[in-house]
């Protein structure tokens, strides 16, 4: 089971947070964060493929095949393909391949790397009749190492954008999934065209605390509120720090 952490309805349905086990959430198309050979030999990508079956190896073996007949990688970063779910309930698994992190070249690239990674990941629902439901973890937050308090938000921009602007995606519900505390702990507000940060989750708080450390004063803030300050950002008696 998944605990739902954080809500927020769009223009064409609503995104969901949820904290726990992605592979005991139901929905209609399941995401992993692939490697550029399809390989599924770490992280959730792991664990996925396992639990789809040999099946599942032998048809990502196949792609990699025809890929390498035109010099090109299975499934290069930044781009996505579809499969067969096979042993999974969900009937279409899409592996995405994020920017690794670990690696200087792409992590010197990650913010537009991420951002086609995502848009790649759209166009390949988009192509899939039954996605009213979308199961899917942070892209390269697993061990592709991308940063917690920028991925979080940029994904939470990302997936919020596609739910809100544009043409209607054809997908009612979004869920992404995570087990990583930190991770979720940076996701409660996303940045705004502004730069202003704001509130997206249901059970926010602000903290004031004196120049040792001790908490003096405790806020609760509302889902869509709007922080003016940064953290450890001094602040005066009498001054407006979230709307």
């Amino acid at each position: 089971m998944a605990e739902t952490v954080i809500v927020r309805e769009c223009k064409y349905g609503e995104v969901r947070v949820l904290f726990g086990n992605i592979l005991r959430v139901e929905g209609d198309v399941l995401v992993t964060t692939a490697n550029n050979r399809l390989a599924g030999r770490e992280g959730l990508d792991e664990k996925i493929h396992q639990l789809a079956g040999e099946e599942l190896r032998q048809f990502c073996h196949g792609i990699a095949v025809e890929r390498r007949k035109e010099n090109m990688q299975p499934c290069g970063v930044g781009e996505a393909v579809t499969t067969p779910g096979f042993n999974l309930p969900f009937k279409n698994l899409i592996h995405v391949v994020g920017p690794d992190c670990r690696r200087p070249n792409q992590d010197n690239f990650r913010r537009d790397l991420l951002k086609k990674s995502y848009a790649s990941m759209f166009e390949q629902i988009e192509a899939i009749d039954e996605r009213t439901t979308l199961v899917m973890p942070p892209v390269s937050m697993d061990i592709f190492a991308y940063p917690h308090r920028e991925g979080a938000r940029r994904t939470m921009e990302i997936v919020l954008a596609w739910m809100d602007e544009g043409e209607d995606p054809g997908t009612d519900m979004v869920l992404i999934v995570t087990d990583d505390n930190q991770f979720l702990n940076n996701m409660k507000t996303v940045e705004n065209i502004k730069g202003e940060l704001v509130v997206v989750s249901r059970s926010g708080e602000l903290i004031v605390n004196d120049t040792n450390g001790r908490e003096r004063e405790r806020y609760k803030l509302p889902y869509g509120a709007l922080i003016t300050i940064g953290k450890k950002v001094e602040v005066e008696a009498g001054q407006v720090v979230a709307t």
